[in-house]
């Protein structure tokens, strides 16, 4: 199942990629990926239950901060938000379904 709060910490050049997965129960699971330069773009992909799969694309200066969330079966809900220098680190919470 997926842990209430999951912290991705960009390794190696901060300016480049980072990687954060969401493992457990597939109808939750997911996985973030930011390629380039992040003052640029992030995608995120949500994969398992086809209902609430989606891709987000975060384009401008994300050192302000976006929002996305997830809506239909309240039980693989979340919502992802960045905030800060995302050079630094991103929070992800899942909502719902433990």
């Amino acid at each position: 199942m997926c842990l209430p709060l999951i912290i991705g910490t960009c390794t190696g050049n901060p300016h480049v990629s980072h990687t954060g997965t969401c493992t457990g129960n597939p109808h939750v699971s997911h996985t973030h990926t930011c390629t380039g330069n992040p003052h640029v773009s992030h995608t995120h992909t949500c994969t398992g239950n086809p209902h609430v799969s989606h891709t987000h694309t975060c384009t401008g200066n994300p050192h302000v901060s976006h929002t996305h969330t997830c809506t239909g079966n309240p039980h693989v809900s979340h919502t992802h938000t960045c905030t800060g220098n995302p050079h630094v680190s991103h929070t992800h919470t899942c909502t719902g379904n433990p």
